[in-house]
């Protein structure tokens, strides 16, 4: 039977004679690659045993050079980019090191080895948050517990390094969920605590560390869990107990960090408050010297000399009055009006104490320690702002005796503190140069910029140019 077209059959024939010609030529490229692909897996596979051969014998260059070849005919073997990776790394080519276990880590993104290579590499260019990156992954990874918890304690000690306290806490959590009774655990979370005046916490954690650690001779690796444990017994109150534990870790670097908690150096720092008239803080200073131990004679007689000072002083105010009534001379005058607001000041009567001073400062109007006082006066009265420009004014002269703006530069310091102006009150601490005021300013800028807690800790150390 003969069949007739019409023209519009004859277009349907002509496009399906395209498209018959387009699947023969895709599938007649494929069977060609196809053909190929065997040839290049195998050249792949040549280029990378030659490699291997170069690699057993110590030949790093020309072993990466045919591992290259390797990877140029077969990029989806990983092993080809890990194996050079080693070779750079044993070469100490970090750079190219990286690169190539960047690639395995792309490639596998949960390769153990290329993670951790990663993770070192990072740490050696001091790239912390990277670091951090591959550490955690790492510890996502790893099927060993020792390692997982290595890593974990790597990133706590970066972060605690940079200073990033708010990040640390889940760290120590997923290494304490792993392991709640290893020492180093136990260690960072004690740590921890204390940085976030949980000291109870603290303590709750290392009783049961350094129960097991002799205490026949002092060493400085086991001094860090006797002074954290040292530490938050200090600061929970419990004093005689802090002070036998940290006999224990009196060594090396800790020797300074145990100074700050003897009584000697609260001495010092209520001497530095009395000089620049913050008796309720010496005070308070003063009672914490002999909390620590009662029988403290230096404190003992100064927190006598306080209270005389503090005691009520009617009496003289009403002799020093009689007196300027009938004193002539205007100096003589400035004086007894300055001893008048200093003993007003002393009984908390701060607005006599202004008009006081305010008598004395007529006689004598660029008198620094009249000005200095009527600074103190004005800041207890509320008046903030204008007692901070009085003192800063003050600070601000350089021909004044350094000693004198030492003592300024810490009464700003603390009063700018009390504002809640931490900031702006580390500048002038750190300006004060005085030994008398020194140690109350490094302790108070301690205070701000987070207290120095890990004395004796060792820097992060990398294994540099090891054959994996």
């Amino acid at each position: 039977m003969l069949f007739s077209y019409n023209h519009h059959n004859e277009r349907l024939l002509f496009a399906f004679k395209r498209i018959f010609l387009s699947v023969f030529v895709f599938f007649a490229m494929l069977l060609s690659a196809h053909a190929q692909l065997p040839d290049k897996v195998k050249d792949g596979m040549v280029n990378f045993n030659k490699a291997e051969e170069f690699r057993k014998a110590k030949n790093w260059a020309l072993a990466i050079q045919y591992y290259q070849k390797a990877a140029g005919e077969n990029p989806l073997n990983i092993n080809f980019f890990l194996q050079q990776a080693k070779c750079y790394y044993i070469l100490k080519d970090f750079e190219n090191a990286l690169k190539q276990y960047a690639k395995v880590a792309d490639m596998q993104n949960d390769h153990i080895e290329a993670n951790a290579m990663l993770a070192r590499l990072y740490l050696q260019r001091r790239d912390f948050p990277n670091a951090i990156k591959f550490l955690d992954k790492s510890f996502t990874y790893e099927a060993d517990k020792i390692k997982r918890v290595t890593y974990k304690i790597q990133i706590i000690n970066i972060l605690y390094k940079e200073k990033k306290f708010n990040e640390v806490g889940k760290h120590i959590q997923d290494a304490y969920q792993i392991a709640p009774n290893q020492v180093d655990v136990l260690f960072c979370k004690a740590r921890y605590h204390n940085q976030k005046s949980e000291y109870l916490k603290a303590v709750e954690c290392l009783e049961r560390v350094v129960e097991k650690l002799p205490r026949d001779s002092v060493s400085q690796e086991r001094a860090k869990y006797f002074f954290q444990l040292g530490f938050a017994y200090f600061h929970s109150g419990q004093y005689d107990k802090a002070s036998e534990i940290l006999k224990l870790a009196n060594i090396g670097p800790f020797k300074g960090p145990i100074l700050r908690m003897q009584p000697e150096y609260f001495l010092q720092i209520a001497n530095a408050h009395y000089k620049i008239f913050d008796y309720a803080t010496a005070k308070n200073y003063l009672e914490l010297c002999l909390k620590i131990r009662k029988d403290f004679v230096g404190a003992n007689q100064f927190l006598a000399k306080l209270g005389e000072d503090l005691a009520d002083k009617s009496a003289t105010i009403h002799k020093i009055k009689v007196m300027l009534e009938t004193e002539k001379d205007p100096i003589k005058q400035s004086n007894y009006n300055k001893e008048l607001a200093s003993l007003y000041f002393k009984n908390a009567k701060y607005s006599d104490a202004l008009t006081a001073i305010d008598n004395a400062l007529k006689n004598q109007p660029v008198a620094v320690p009249l000005l200095f006082l009527k600074g103190r006066i004005v800041y207890e009265l509320g008046k903030k702002d204008e007692s901070l420009n009085i003192i800063k004014a003050l600070f601000d002269n350089k021909t004044i005796d350094p000693e004198m703006r030492s003592q300024f530069a810490f009464a700003l310091g603390v009063m700018l503190i009390k504002a809640n102006k931490g900031a702006e009150a580390v500048v002038y601490l750190k300006q004060v140069q005085s030994y008398q005021y020194k140690t109350a300013a490094s302790m108070e800028i301690e205070k701000i910029e987070g207290a120095q807690l890990f004395a004796g800790e060792t820097e992060i150390k990398v294994n540099e140019g090891s054959e994996n």
